[in-house]
């Protein structure tokens, strides 16, 4: 030290001795007196770098327990707003001359002044969970959430170090609603706390208590997912519950248990209930139907369809099914077109190869003038009617129906067709402007059109060849190229993913066939090619679970493109 002061000396002019009651920060190996901290801490006679290293060798002192209780009474007593305030001005220091050199305070580190707030908050955070759990001793259930709601606010970001106070409010939270009643409530928040800690099995407690209470205010099948999510809760907190706990967990448990058993029972007999008088409907309906007293039975089919259990089971999905069939007949003889046609395009958005819906609505287009919907459903029906049904039955009188009905709006289309010069002239103006934007649209799309079948002629051709990798490649390109693309785009979508399947069906990429051919029936349902590859791939899975849809894609295969095994089919 002498050496140092002697340097400095050489190197600056002589002037007063500075202070050396303090430390100057660099360098510093011994930890000061308590007295020392707290007055460096309070008044900042040193920079903050200094500041920040006099907290690390505390807290590591503090760690050690080498200065055991002083110090660490000194540091956790020490006032905070002391530290953060610098506005407060600091005592002089003797000059070795004897006169007063006062000491400016140096800024505090952001990052110390940063943990001083957050140690204030959660003081404050502490002291409103402590008055809320006073409350609650008072049996003052709101007046305790919102301390707990505001110690909650306070902390806001979830910080490792304030977790477990911000999990401690949550619990007693849930807690105060489950005492008020407030099941909703409840829930939440025993969520929240759950979003972060899965483990707590008091959480899981409570919010199992409150779905359980939740479920005596519900009926049908509300109350019985309450109950069953109550149940589930509370097997789960009985994993995790302590020993001294679990025979307590338990019997609640087995209380959810036996009300959701019952609730379970009634549900079954209350659908049996509703199915048979589904039935009884039906046959009523069926009964005014042979008698041609359309709109009794038209009523009686739609009673049945209301009355029919609503869950996915196949019996009940059948039977509704059915009475929406009979129903649409119905609306056809009662003239009622628009209503049938509705109620066929329900059964088709659930079955898109359902013939008989698709006679019925080709008949009710016809009859309503739209001839050309009307044509496409028709032919659509003769296709996928099966083809050997005996003479005789009410199968063969519809389709002799729809084969006359086809005769009918063909007839209808042809004279429906305007020729360019029968506009009305007050239409002419707006069918020229939008004439000439589709033109436009046509001229722009053109030549990606083009170039797009050109790759698949490419991709054809190498199918042909049995170069399936390469095609597959070449399907993909042309897929890239009509990207956004609207208007024949959709017929090349289509064929490519077709095309698709069968490459990937030759490679045995069987689940990708699958995938491609469900791609191409979305774009057209119709697609024979497609049912036919997705059949083959779906029967080459030997999967019993798509062993009856193999089957049902073949058999509409056959009927829609009966000439896909052929030498000169199977691609387009």
């Amino acid at each position: 030290q002498q050496q140092q002061q002697q340097q400095q000396q050489q190197q600056s002019p002589p002037q007063a001795h500075a202070p050396s009651a303090q430390p100057t920060g660099e360098g510093i190996d011994i930890l000061p007196s308590e007295e020392e901290f707290v007055q460096l801490l309070r008044h900042s006679h040193v920079p903050s770098n200094d500041v920040k290293s006099f907290v690390k060798k505390a807290a590591d002192q503090m760690a050690s327990r080498t200065h055991s209780s002083r110090l660490e009474a000194a540091v956790r007593n020490l006032n905070i707003d002391e530290i953060v305030t610098q506005s407060t001005p600091s005592p002089t220091r003797p000059a070795a001359s004897g006169a007063s050199v006062p000491s400016q305070p140096s800024p505090l580190d952001p990052q110390l002044q940063e943990f001083a707030e957050q140690q204030q908050r959660l003081q404050r955070a502490e002291g409103l969970k402590l008055e809320g759990n006073g409350k609650f001793k008072q049996e003052k259930y709101a007046e305790a959430i919102e301390c707990y709601q505001r110690a909650i606010a306070l902390l806001g970001q979830h910080n490792p170090e304030s977790l477990p106070l911000i999990k401690a409010c949550f619990l007693n939270k849930s807690y105060c609603h489950l005492k008020l009643g407030e099941h909703e409530d409840c829930i939440k928040s025993s969520t929240r706390l759950l979003e972060m800690d899965q483990l707590d099995y008091k959480a899981k407690y409570r919010r199992g208590m409150a779905r359980l209470e939740l479920s005596n205010t519900q009926k049908g099948d509300v109350a019985r997912r309450c109950l069953q999510l109550a149940v589930n809760d509370l097997r789960a907190c009985l994993d995790g519950a302590p020993l001294n706990d679990k025979a307590y967990v338990n019997e609640k448990l087995q209380t959810g248990v036996r009300q959701l058993e019952a609730a379970n029972s009634e549900a079954e007999e209350q659908a049996q209930r509703r199915l048979q008088d589904a039935r009884e409907y039906q046959n009523l309906g069926k009964s005014f139907s042979k008698n041609r007293q359309w709109g009794p039975a038209s009523q009686s089919f739609l009673d049945a369809i209301k009355s029919s259990p609503g869950d996915d089971l196949e019996e009940n999905r059948v039977l509704r099914r059915s009475c929406s069939l009979e129903l649409a007949l119905c609306r056809l003889q009662l003239r009622e077109y628009e209503e049938c046609i509705e109620c066929c395009t329900s059964i088709l958005d659930e079955d898109a190869y359902r013939w008989h819906a698709l006679a019925y609505r080709g008949q009710a287009l016809v009859r309503a003038g739209r001839a050309a919907a009307a044509v496409t459903d028709l032919k659509l029906a003769l296709k996928l009617a099966p083809q050997d049904k005996p003479q005789d039955t009410p199968s063969t009188d519809l389709l002799r129906s729809v084969q006359m009905a086809l005769i009918d709006a063909q007839r209808l289309l042809s004279r429906s067709v305007p020729s360019r010069g029968s506009i009305l002239p007050w239409k002419k103006n707006s069918q020229s402007k939008k004439d000439k934007a589709e033109e436009v649209q046509r001229a722009e799309e053109a030549p990606i059109l083009q170039e797009a079948r050109q790759l698949m002629d490419q991709a054809d051709s190498q199918l042909n060849r049995e170069r399936h990798h390469e095609a597959t490649q070449t399907y993909q390109n042309a897929l890239v190229k009509v990207e956004g693309v609207h208007g024949s785009a959709m017929e090349i979508r289509e064929r490519c993913y077709v095309n698709l399947g069968m490459c990937a069906f030759k490679l045995n990429r069987l689940q990708e066939c699958v995938e491609h051919c469900t791609t191409a029936l979305k774009l057209m349902p119709y697609s024979g090619d497609a049912l036919h590859w997705r059949g083959k791939a779906r029967q080459k899975l030997n999967d019993l679970k798509f062993e009856a849809d193999a089957i049902r894609d073949l058999g509409l295969a056959a009927r829609l493109a009966p000439n896909v095994d052929s030498p000169n089919g199977g691609h387009r």
